[in-house]
């Protein structure tokens, strides 16, 4: 992990207190800065002040809903997940001391230190492992916009804790004294639209990443995505109209999820939206369930020659086709 910054968490059940109906849980942390990658924090607009960066070990007080169909050790990891996601967002500590909402930290060069080993797997999550998530059930789900956040990101299960040992002390001292509720972890993060609030979670980001575009764009014209949860939430951010009929993806979005389904309409960046309303919710809250990304004929052409895209139609025909890359190279000279 040398070209990454490492993110050290530990909780334990001797740091856990039940007041009434609410739990809380303190979560040890510090943050092990690689100042070899100094040079990606600044940007031509922006510059870092890295006497920001949150140094030395950090108490946590997570106050949360203690799950009783689940072990201690299920919720334990669960109260680690949302609190990586909490120590490195903007919108939480903060740790990397970052001054300009347009920047956050590269995904791609965050690697994550959890001391539960089942905290790792919610995070750096495989949806084909429906056992694990199964058995999680609602820890999953609540962690999954976190894993969201986080996504790009690598986790590991600590085999040596030597750095928390001092802390563990009675009369130990902290960096850093910090307290959050999981629900405020959560609403941190979600993007307020006209409609409502958006959710964005693992499985939203997981299928942007996944669109044959996006692999395309990826794979073969090498673009990094560095932070894959902005990105989307760009595009959601962006999308202004909604669709509730006559459409044909609509349809099939309905079949799958429930007449509740709407799409919302990106214009800008090509990009339907499909959306569900969560039930019992006191506000308007949508949970974003993926994307369809569009792309110009042209566009579409080269991919289906890397072997991309290959069951979506081509609309034009290849004289069509001729004719509008004639077009593009008179007016753009490629």
């Amino acid at each position: 992990m040398d070209m990454k910054h490492t993110v050290m968490i530990y909780a334990s059940p001797e740091l856990i207190r039940q007041e009434g109906a609410l739990t809380e849980a303190d979560v040890l942390w510090t943050v092990d800065f690689n100042r070899d990658l100094d040079m990606f924090f600044n940007k031509r607009k922006y510059k870092h002040d890295f006497d920001q960066f949150k140094t030395g070990v950090g108490r946590l007080r997570v106050t949360f809903d203690y799950d009783n169909k689940h072990s201690m050790e299920d919720n334990l990891a669960f109260v680690e997940a949302i609190a990586a996601k909490h120590i490195v967002a903007n919108s939480g500590l903060n740790a990397f001391g970052f001054t300009d909402d347009k920047m956050s930290i590269r995904r791609d060069q965050l690697h994550i230190v959890f001391s539960q080993a089942d905290a790792a797997p919610l995070i750096e999550r495989n949806l084909g492992d429906s056992g694990f998530f199964g058995q999680k059930g609602v820890l999953a789900a609540k962690s999954a916009p976190a894993a969201g956040y986080l996504y790009g990101a690598t986790t590991e299960v600590a085999t040596d804790i030597a750095w928390v040992s001092p802390y563990l002390e009675p009369n130990a001292e902290f960096d850093m004294h910090d307290r959050i509720v999981e629900n405020d972890v959560r609403l941190n993060d979600y993007v307020y639209t006209s409609m409502g609030y958006m959710i964005i979670d693992y499985r939203t980001v997981e299928e942007f990443m996944s669109l044959p575009v996006t692999l395309y764009e990826q794979e073969v014209l090498k673009k990094v995505y560095t932070r894959p949860f902005e990105a989307v939430k760009e595009i959601v951010n962006k999308a202004k109209d909604v669709i509730d009929k006559d459409n044909r993806y609509l349809d099939k979005i309905k079949s799958k999820f429930g007449d509740d389904a709407l799409l919302i309409d990106n214009n800008e960046d090509k990009a339907w939206l499909p959306i569900i309303p969560l039930k019992n919710a006191e506000n308007d809250f949508y949970l974003v369930l993926g994307m369809s990304r569009h792309c110009s004929p042209l566009r579409l052409q080269e991919m289906h020659s890397h072997g991309y895209g290959k069951d979506i139609p081509q609309r034009l025909s290849d004289e069509e086709l001729q004719e509008a890359s004639q077009y593009r190279k008179e007016k753009y000279g490629r």
